[in-house]
C-alpha cells in the first residue's frame, strides 16, 4: 500500500523495500 511506502521513506530510505515487501 502507499502509506507504507510514505512512512517508509520518510523513517527510514531501506525500510521502504521492507515495508513494500511485506505489504
Amino acid at each position: 500500500y502507499p502509506l507504507g511506502r510514505v512512512i517508509g521513506g520518510t523513517v527510514y530510505p531501506g525500510l521502504t523495500l521492507t515495508a513494500g515487501s511485506l505489504w
